[in-house]
């Protein structure tokens, strides 16, 4: 009895695989199994409503795509309960900003130089700190060129998967599917929505890594081949010459921005703090009508933060960006740190 029973379990495991259903997975369950099962595994999506609105769009999106595109249409009613908590809670989101009332358009399309903008910015691994890190800073020509060289590498994933497609290598079509509804994503979003500035931007970043990702999965490049070989010794490069950028450049900012933070914590009056504190403000955005290469570095404003950093320490109430699902009533916004109220 006991070899039946050996010889009985590996009948069912042969007939299992036969028919291209591995032994514990969500197809070989019970459907009740497989409905708890794909809950749990989409359980995280919902926790991202909770960290950013639109990285939690984006799940939704790339879910729904995959989904729809691998004709996986029976798991819809599980993403939908898994999501319905964080939808109610989106529908309150969107109710409140509403009542705001903010100035400004509902939805504003892209200009050429938005887009632009943007395009540099979300792809740039060597940005600027004004006022101590700018365009006439040493070697900084340099990296604004780089900065375009990784735009563009970046930017070409996603048309060469398409092109791929298009010539017959149809691999992964979830995946491709992914990126491309991301891509569409970016164009879509407009400039401006609700007050939310450049919420496109944010569908680049898993284009991009989607895109690759597809890429990888059916072997463009090929390890062994002189691009993927001379792919991986650029973006090596690359990754050496940001670390450098970093401990170097970077870290020359931190020290100024470190002076400036001993500077305003030793005011002694509001007059004074704000006096440093403007001063510095002003300095930290982009002048206008930015020419050559300067246009290729994405500016990082840090002085503007300096000040909560003296909110935290003195335990006091500051005041914040005004936002939907943060119904913020105290004083001012967060840039009246210093404007007359």
């Amino acid at each position: 009895s006991s070899a039946g029973s050996v010889r009985e379990r590996s009948l069912s495991r042969s007939s299992l695989r036969s028919l291209g259903v591995k032994q514990n997975s969500p197809a070989s369950m019970p459907h009740d199994t497989r409905i708890r099962y794909q809950c749990h595994r989409y359980r995280p999506l919902v926790a991202l409503f909770f960290c950013h609105f639109l990285p939690y769009a984006t799940a939704i999106l790339v879910t729904l795509a995959l989904i729809l595109t691998e004709s996986r249409t029976e798991l819809l009613g599980p993403v939908c309960i898994c999501f319905a908590p964080s939808m109610v809670l989106t529908v309150w989101y969107a109710v409140e900003r509403v009542s705001l009332n903010l100035a400004g358009p509902t939805w504003t399309f892209w200009t050429p130089h938005q887009m632009a903008g943007r395009w540099i910015a979300a792809f740039s691994p060597y940005p600027e700190f004004l006022p101590w890190l700018a365009i006439s800073s040493p070697g900084m020509k340099v990296f604004a060129l780089l900065n375009l060289f990784v735009a563009i590498t970046l930017t070409s994933i996603v048309p060469l998967a398409v092109v791929l497609w298009v010539r017959g290598c149809t691999r992964n079509r979830g995946v491709l599917a992914c990126a491309v509804f991301c891509a569409l994503a970016v164009i879509a979003s407009g400039y401006e929505f609700e007050g939310m500035i450049s919420p496109g931007e944010r569908f680049l970043y898993p284009a991009v890594w989607l895109g690759l990702s597809w890429l990888i999965g059916v072997g463009v490049p090929s390890e062994r081949s002189m691009l993927g070989r001379g792919l991986a010794v650029v973006a090596t490069s690359l990754l050496a010459c940001q670390i450098l950028y970093l401990q170097i450049n970077v870290g020359a900012v931190s020290n100024e921005l470190a002076a400036l933070y001993t500077r305003l914590r030793s005011a002694r009056t509001q007059t004074e703090f704000c006096a440093t504190y403007d001063t510095y403000v002003r300095q930290s955005w982009d002048q206008p009508h930015r020419r050559c290469l300067d246009v290729l570095l994405t500016n990082h404003a840090s002085a503007l933060r300096l000040p909560y950093y003296l909110y935290l320490e003195r335990n006091v109430e500051a005041p914040i960006f005004q936002t939907g699902i943060l119904n913020y009533t105290g004083s001012g916004d967060n840039e009246d740190l210093c404007s007359p109220r």
